[in-house]
């Protein structure tokens, strides 16, 4: 993940849905947080992002129609790492996930803004 000001959408290799809100995890079976990795409990809280990509060639293009999206998997977040999230956003930062935990950019909102 990273820490932005700029929600730009330049040539990302997948993009994402951000949620509206927690939703219970109802997966077959426990799920890992995107951000602290830590096993989120079926029925616990998450948040829920649903990913997606271009089409890559024209054979993809032809199966999904131009400008169609396919869907990746979905990540997941704990309710801990969910609360900061919504905390940065509502700031006004964009998060593009790198593998940075959300505890990580919360460090590095304190060192450069605070």
């Amino acid at each position: 993940m990273s820490l932005s000001c700029d929600c730009g959408y330049n040539d990302f290799e997948w993009f994402y849905c951000g949620p509206d809100d927690y939703t219970l995890l109802d997966t077959s079976r426990r799920q890992r947080c995107y951000s602290c990795k830590e096993l989120i409990g079926l029925g616990y809280p998450v948040l829920v992002f649903q990913r997606y990509r271009e089409p890559k060639d024209e054979i993809e293009d032809r199966i999904y129609g131009e400008g169609g999206e396919i869907a990746l998997a979905n990540y997941y977040m704990c309710e801990e790492c969910g609360d900061l999230y919504w905390s940065l956003v509502e700031l006004g930062f964009c998060i593009s996930f790198n593998g940075e935990s959300m505890q990580e950019l919360v460090r590095q909102y304190n060192e450069e803004y605070k």
